[in-house]
């Protein structure tokens, strides 16, 4: 059958990858649009050609959306393992330099080519070997990879599948398909501006049924709209859930700003999220980014499947009216023998346990979405728990509902937290009681979670010390962006101790900004070495790629969810989930942890040790407001002069937040555009408060040593001229938070680019200069038609700027020219001269040679120029010159300067003085 994917070639998608990648800002998108607007055209003439056409676009998305890709499965190759299988394939050799820089790709070389990742070191190397063209279509690239997939599905070796890349591919096809391979294309688009890409529904849809190939289909049409306010979820198919915002002890009060709000306090299990569905007993398990696990050997779709199956034990204690129904809950281990459930911290995986395992899957419902046929979206919290209550009977050890408790104060819910902590639970969840349930929603859920590891104070932070650097990749290309960590073997006893060891516990990446990796990285370069020093014991796998002597090396406070028993490590323990709180400067290097620090964490023979070391109590919770009552007796006994609010900032109560993008960054807004006539869709300063507040910025109204960046509007008020002369901060346009609050970047804050800042820190345009010349032009991005006009126009402004004296002019002269020091060019320059005669054709040529021509005689005049016409009463002229008191100017003859401009140098004046 003809195909769409079969008319198009793979080279054709790897040129719009590149055009992406090279791309800035909209523009990545808008180049992926006209992509796949001509492939729409293509497939409706393939259509009118044949009707039996396939066009369907899902063999296209699916190579731009391959996470989301659910029907081929793990490909069961990472860059090591692939990059030894290229070597093997291409027949490299094992100790060849190209293998060698295959399997170190992550470690900077003197190379001046910049290499993002593997696939474009694979390119590099393979490129040579390979054709110079492709003709391989996207039908081939993925049957291709479904057989890959399929190979790893029955512990196949993949050789055939390479073997045939190989011949069909040239170097920019074996870079993408190494990249699609590893599931991870690198466009700098997120998955959501891929499918609004693709159609501006399908990003909702597919939040609804998780499934590419429905989406793809149903949205074919772009004249296509999904109905408002109309849910697609259906049973047997996977959703993207409600998630839970974040919620630290210092906050809780914000949830009872109404006293008559009640909430429902659940346990926060740790385990797998997941959906259980079920029609006219056919059943189907999800994990909570929608794959299927239903046919993972103990679950099983109906309850024949298998008698040791968990459809099985679950089918008899669903109601028997029940004829449909959606179940929201986490998949848990349980204990065969001890009762009791485990943890992800753990070495089993819930979604492939088997009737071998020590532990079952056990299924705790917290919340149903559909029962019977009906939607149940829209109902009230304490109305689908009632629903759920009813839904089965419960059996422990196999399906069972989370506990539910009724709260209606801050010191309630601070109980219930503190007996999830007596308990070692993860933590808890707190959900208002008339809540709707809001698939593919986080921010404004009126869900939250609540751990100690979210407050300072709650739990025990480990001083911890790096002994060893892994390399990044992508913007941390040649820098080290995750860190080995480790302890001492005991207390350092004086200066002169050095018998002490340091064992290595865990690899910490979190917590850091990218300007405090950098500085982290330029802090200890000089002490990086390959051989792993004496004193330290490594980890039996994933070693770094250069160790540090401790004491070169420099503190991190961490902070963790919690510790487990680890073979790995040589401390036999390592931290869950670890972060950065604090580089600590301040401690010398032998004051880090030691070994006995750690095990004295350890409270049980449990795998799993919680490291909280305390309660959370009312001295925890930060008042972040006056009571009303409270603030009307202080304006009551006071006369206060009403200041504008406008110099108060926007009220963060109420606010939506979407990220925590700025978390712990203090901003500062001078002014919003509103007074910028060239501006479209122009920002206020309460607009531009509001988007930092919805990714938890700090807004102040003063900058101090503490802001982070001051965003201006409009750069020519007072006090923003004052700011930018100060140099004291970084100061930023709206432009720059555009770009960095688009969705596709709140996973960091995104680097200023020159032209977003109207002034800088020392430390910032020195990192600037680091990639960026003085015009703005990048060192390492090729330039574009925008980015070569913003160059130009730097360019003209700095000339506009820059005043050369005529001395300099010399200088400059006299090293371009040597003996010669004009050029020829310049000869009467620092001549002043007058012409007598106004018609004097010569003063042409002498202007033309940087000479000076004064209108009147005054005392800056050097030269006085007379010709044949005006030789005869020279009276009047001596006259002029000694009023103005000229006794050193010169009266010459214009042939003077004809013979110079002949000559291009200055001949002697002696012979042309009019005596």
């Amino acid at each position: 059958m003809v195909s769409l994917a079969g008319k198009i070639e793979f080279q054709t998608l790897c040129r719009v990858f590149e055009d992406i990648m090279k791309a800035r800002g909209n523009k990545k998108a808008q180049v992926l649009q006209n992509f796949i607007q001509q492939c729409r055209d293509i497939g409706q003439k393939l259509k009118e050609h044949d009707t039996s056409a396939d066009i369907s676009m899902f063999p296209i998305m699916r190579l731009l959306l391959v996470k989301l890709d659910r029907e081929r499965g793990a490909h069961g190759l990472k860059e090591k393992t692939l990059g030894n299988l290229y070597i093997r394939i291409f027949c490299l050799g094992k100790n060849t330099t190209d293998a060698e820089k295959i399997r170190d790709y992550r470690e900077p070389t003197e190379c001046q080519r910049k290499i993002n990742d593997f696939a474009e070191t694979l390119y590099w190397i393979l490129k040579p070997r390979l054709e110079t063209s492709s003709t391989m279509t996207i039908e081939q690239v993925n049957c291709i990879l479904d057989k890959i997939a399929e190979k790893n599905a029955i512990n196949e070796k993949k050789n055939s599948e390479f073997i045939n890349l190989m011949q069909l591919c040239n170097g920019l096809a074996i870079k993408w398909i190494t990249r699609l391979i590893l599931k991870d294309i690198k466009l700098g688009l997120g998955e959501q501006t891929i499918l609004k890409a693709y159609h501006p529904d399908a990003a909702r849809l597919y939040g609804e049924i998780s499934n590419l190939r429905k989406v793809c289909d149903t949205t074919m049409d772009l004249n296509f709209r999904l109905q408002q306010n109309v849910s697609n979820i259906t049973v047997l198919l996977p959703f993207k859930p409600m998630l839970l915002e974040r919620l630290s002890i210092s906050d809780i009060n914000k949830l009872f700003l109404d006293k008559n709000q009640s909430y429902i306090v659940q346990t926060k299990f740790d385990g797998e999220r997941s959906q259980l569905h079920m029609k006219n007993g056919k059943f189907k398990y999800y994990s909570r980014h929608g794959y299927d696990i239903t046919n993972h050997g103990g679950y099983g779709e109906s309850k024949y499947s298998s008698t040791d199956c968990f459809t099985n034990k679950i089918s008899s204690l669903i109601n028997p009216t029940c004829q449909s129904i959606i179940i929201d809950g986490e998949l848990m281990g349980w204990h065969k023998e001890k009762c009791i459930f485990g943890s992800k911290g753990m070495t089993f995986d819930v979604k492939k346990l088997s009737a071998k395992s020590n532990f079952q899957p056990c299924f705790v419902a917290f919340d149903i979405i559909y029962y019977n046929d009906k939607l149940l979206l829209d109902v009230p919290l304490i109305d689908r728990l009632n629903i759920l209550e009813n839904a089965f009977e419960e059996r422990k050890g196999v399906l069972v509902r989370s506990e539910n408790i009724k709260i209606t104060s801050s010191e309630e819910l601070l109980e219930e937290f503190n007996k999830s902590l007596d308990n070692n639970e993860e933590g808890i969840v707190v959900k208002r009681i008339d809540g709707i349930y809001l698939p593919n929603t986080r921010q404004n859920s009126n869900c939250y979670k609540l751990k100690a590891e979210y407050s300072d104070g709650l739990i025990e932070d480990i001083d911890m010390i790096i002994i060893g650097g892994y390399y990044g990749e992508g913007k941390y290309t040649g820098l080290f962006n995750s860190f080995l960590m480790g302890v001492a073997s005991r207390k350092k006893n004086d200066d002169t101790d050095d018998n002490i060891e340091f064992y290595s516990i865990v690899s910490v990446s979190s917590g850091l900004t990218i300007d405090e990796m950098r500085k982290l990285n330029s802090r200890l370069k000089p002490y990086w070495t390959k051989e792993c020093p004496n004193i330290i014991k490594k980890p039996k796998k994933e070693q770094p790629n250069y160790w540090i002597h401790p004491k070169n090396s420099i503190i991190l406070q961490l902070r963790a969810t919690e510790m487990t028993r680890c073979n790995n490590q040589p401390a036999n323990y390592t931290l869950r989930f670890p972060r950065v709180v604090k580089i600590r400067e301040d401690k010398p290097w032998y004051d880090a942890c030691t070994i006995d620090d750690i095990r004295s964490f350890v409270k049980s023979p449990d795998v799993v040790q919680k490291l909280t070391k305390r309660h959370a109590t009312n001295d925890d919770i930060v008042l972040n407001a006056v009571t009303k009552k409270c603030r009307r007796r202080l304006l009551g006994s006071m006369n206060i002069t009403k200041i504008d609010d406008k110099y108060f900032g926007i009220k963060s109560s109420n606010i939506p937040h979407y990220s925590r993008l700025f978390e712990g960054k203090e901003f500062c807004v001078i002014n919003g555009e509103e007074k910028l006539i060239s501006k479209q869709n122009k920002l206020t300063k309460p607009d531009i408060e509001q988007i930092l507040l919805t990714h938890s910025a700090k807004i102040v109204q003063n900058p101090s040593q503490n802001t982070y960046c001051i965003i201006v509007g409009n750069p020519e008020t007072a006090i923003t001229q004052n700011l930018i002369s100060c140099k004291k901060y970084d100061i930023a346009t709206v432009d720059w938070l555009r770009r960095a609050t688009q969705e596709d970047n709140w996973s960091n804050i995104v680097d200023w680019y020159p032209w977003e800042l109207l002034s800088f820190r020392p430390a910032t345009i020195e990192k600037l200069y680091e990639y960026y010349d003085e015009y703005y032009d990048s060192f390492v991005d090729n330039a574009d038609n925008e980015t070569l006009i913003r160059s130009l126009n730097r360019v003209k402004m700095l000339n506009d700027e820059l005043h050369t004296s005529t001395n300099d002019y010399l200088k400059l002269e006299k090293k371009l020219f040597k003996n010669n020091s004009s050029g020829g060019f310049s000869i009467f320059r620092n001549i002043i001269g007058y012409f007598v005669d106004p018609l004097d054709e010569s003063k042409f040529a002498f202007q033309f040679m940087r000479g000076i021509i004064n209108d009147e005689i005054d005392n800056s005049v050097t030269h006085i120029f007379v010709n044949d016409d005006c030789m005869k009463d020279y009276v009047d002229l001596y006259a002029k010159i000694n009023i103005c008191g000229g006794a050193l100017i010169k009266v010459v003859k214009n042939q003077w300067i004809n013979e110079c401009f002949e000559k291009n140098y200055l001949l002697p004046i002696t012979n042309f003085i009019v005596t």
